[in-house]
């Protein structure tokens, strides 16, 4: 089964425990063939939410000050069963920094929002990941958030 672990930040608060890059380059390499995907987003600041109310859209720059909480990134893993990927979010890093959210028990009364879907785009640019996000179906609905995936050099 698969599994995302999202992870979040609250707004307002600083890091218990800071986490770099490098520590959390190195829990991926630990997950090795669960390893489904993840990657670290640029900040909410650097983000877009789309809405479509009666055929107008509506844009919101970041950052998203209704937000409790900010995602900050992802990991998508493939366990056994929900008690293994709990164990997989325990052992996250980013656990002892903020929040790692793994929707098992939700929902969560504290979240104004909640994470229903995503979609990894490919696009040349923030312009056309936005005309992309507009033509989403749920943006009629809820809201899409566009956020770039961070580029993070590997190794070496």
């Amino acid at each position: 089964m698969e599994y995302m672990l999202v992870i979040m930040s609250r707004r307002g608060e600083a890091p218990r425990e800071p986490v770099g890059f490098t520590e959390m380059g190195r829990f991926a390499a630990e997950l090795a063939e669960k390893l489904r995907g993840g990657a670290p987003l640029l900040p909410e600041e650097q983000g877009v939410q789309v809405r479509v109310r009666r055929g107008r859209v509506e844009t919101t720059d970041g950052p998203f000050a209704e937000s409790k909480e900010v995602i900050g990134g992802y990991f998508m893993l493939d366990a056994k069963s929900d008690a293994e990927a709990l164990e997989q979010a325990k052992r996250c890093p980013a656990a002892r920094s903020g929040l790692v959210e793994l929707d098992l028990d939700g929902p969560f009364a504290e979240s104004k929002e909640v994470v229903g879907g995503y979609s990894i785009l490919l696009a040349r640019g923030r312009d056309e990941a936005l005309a992309l996000a507009r033509g989403c179906p749920h943006a009629r609905w809820g809201t899409v958030e566009v956020r770039e995936i961070m580029n993070v050099p590997g190794p070496g």
